[in-house]
């Protein structure tokens, strides 16, 4: 197995980064939507969408191994976890929890923050409580998406 490098996501990165979501989206998460929560995933998932959020704040880094794409990480402001994918291929290796730290790790660098949220998926929702996050309600659906509210404080 070769090493993971995580850095920051370039506009360059935004085509390969939408690919990568997009796969993982429609075989692990679309299946729990309605087909109206489907095509509003979906239709959100483009290089343009991606490059949008890139330029309107959100910080997206991605870890590459062996060259390749294997997981993207992305934040809405420093506290709100937005996006964290990790290619089908490369799953239950450590990516998306290295991915997940090194997000976290900036956030904390930058602001001291010690609180984020994120919306999770059912099929994400382990994944997360495994990082340490709990939910803060119960699932929420909006035109078709589900979401679970969650939250994480980290204390020291």
């Amino acid at each position: 197995m070769s090493k993971i490098s995580i850095r920051d996501a370039g506009d360059a990165d935004a085509a390969a980064i939408s690919a990568l979501i997009l796969a993982v989206a429609e075989a692990q998460i679309t299946h729990e939507f309605s087909e109206q929560g489907r095509q509003t995933m979906l239709s959100r998932l483009s290089p343009g969408d991606i490059l949008r959020l890139m330029w309107s704040g959100y910080r997206y880094h991605v870890a590459e191994q062996a060259g390749e794409l294997a997981g993207v990480v992305a934040m809405r402001g420093y506290s709100h976890l937005y996006h964290l994918f990790v290619s089908r291929s490369a799953q239950n290796r450590g990516i998306g929890r290295q991915l997940w730290q090194h997000a976290a790790a900036v956030s904390r660098r930058e602001l001291s923050l010690r609180q984020f949220t994120v919306f999770s998926s059912r099929y994400a929702e382990p994944v997360y409580r495994a990082f340490g996050f709990v939910r803060t309600g119960g699932e929420k659906t909006k035109r078709g998406v589900v979401a679970i509210p969650m939250h994480l404080e980290i204390i020291d």
